[in-house]
């Protein structure tokens, strides 16, 4: 049996991105798992004004409320942090404050690394560190596709031996909306009669929406292209 720390750090941002939604659902998939391994969810205190948002250990069905317990952490406050865990694992690409006796780490893509016009340049500076940091730390290192994995190497980030590839999951709907259901949403979005390219996630650069855009002109002018997701950089 181990006591497993996980940074749930974004799972209590207002407007969840698809890492918080990740880690949400990883710590809820845990919660229902049945294991021997002990858990502390861990949060930044950056997160404490959210605090009533963390995950309330009381409230879960036995033994899982024995399991699991919350934790801040920030440094120097939390030193003893690591003495209480004999992994960590994060789940957002960027090393603990602490060294733990074993780290794991999930990188969900290489874009800090990738390309200058994807970010502002410090923000491209400081993930860039983070991510190698947390790479070169890490016991092994988690990504969710061959892809990933093969940039990782590119950019002689981590070696390929330690390297998992484990892809992620999809939320499944509880229910199917009914076929007119759909074709008045569809409508509502895209016009009657027209066909419906729909593309998720935040609006920038390096989620490649120009190119659907052009993408767009090539087809017929039945088509239209919907966005889903913020603003981003």
């Amino acid at each position: 049996m181990a006591t497993i720390a996980l940074d749930a750090t974004y799972t209590v941002d207002p407007n969840p991105s698809g890492v918080a939604v990740f880690s949400l659902r990883l710590i809820q998939a845990l919660v229902a798992l049945k294991t021997p391994h002990r858990f502390l969810i861990c949060y930044r205190l950056s997160r404490f004004k959210r605090r009533h948002c963390f995950l309330r250990t009381e409230s879960l069905p036995a033994p899982a409320a024995s399991d699991f317990r919350v934790r801040l952490m920030q440094e120097p406050l939390t030193f003893w942090l690591p003495r209480q865990a004999e992994l960590f694992h994060s789940l957002a690409q960027r090393p603990p404050a602490f060294r733990f006796p074993k780290e794991v780490v999930t990188i969900h893509d290489v874009f800090p690394l990738a390309g200058r016009d994807y970010s502002t340049p410090d923000f491209q500076r400081k993930f860039a560190r983070l991510l190698r940091e947390a790479a070169e730390r890490a016991s092994l290192v988690v990504v969710p596709s061959q892809y990933t994995s093969s940039e990782l190497v590119k950019y002689s980030v981590v070696p390929e031996r330690k390297i998992r590839v484990v892809p992620e999951g999809v939320d499944l709907p509880a229910t199917l909306a009914l076929p007119d259901e759909v074709r008045r949403e569809r409508e509502r979005l895209a016009g009657a009669g027209k066909h419906m390219i729909l593309s998720i996630g935040v609006i920038q650069t390096r989620k490649n929406t120009l190119n659907m855009l052009r993408a767009l002109q090539a087809l017929p002018e039945n088509y239209r292209l919907v966005l889903a997701g913020g603003d981003g950089y």
